[in-house]
């Protein structure tokens, strides 16, 4: 079920019984499996993937693999990008912002300025910041 005024990007993969309520946004090549509900306005990055019968209300920033109810960061979506043909490099950047966000013990203000500061040359650190610049909910943590 995709509700009202919903945004669905392109390269989605939707499961069995995937749910989105109003004004949810859902980044390219994102992937919700069997079950999943995502709360009214929240934001699913780009390449994020939701794990089976999850339910998140918060946004799920792109790259990272979420699972539970409420939605938590499980690991950042490796498999996924090989597929896709990102480099090693781009997958250890990957890393990097993922243990500054779910690692560190930093406060997300902190972590966001680290981003900030590495999409100054990155582009997959630019696409963290901008997501992280556009949430409204606030993101899993």
């Amino acid at each position: 079920h995709i509700a009202h005024d919903s945004i669905i990007e392109d390269h989605v993969i939707f499961s069995n019984n995937a749910t989105v309520a109003g004004h949810v946004r859902v980044k390219s090549w994102a992937i919700l499996s069997g079950g999943v509900s995502i709360h009214q306005f929240c934001m699913i990055g780009e390449h994020a993937f939701v794990g089976g019968h999850s339910g998140a209300n918060k946004d799920i920033p792109p790259f990272i693999m979420a699972i539970g109810a409420p939605a938590k960061p499980f690991a950042y979506n490796t498999e996924g990008m090989k597929r896709r043909g990102f480099s090693s490099n781009e997958i250890k950047e990957v890393k990097l912002i993922y243990k500054i966000l779910y690692r560190s013990n930093m406060t997300l203000s902190s972590a966001r300025n680290d981003i900030e500061r590495m999409a100054e040359t990155s582009d997959i650190a630019k696409t963290f910041s901008v997501f992280l610049s556009q949430t409204t909910r606030g993101i899993i943590r």
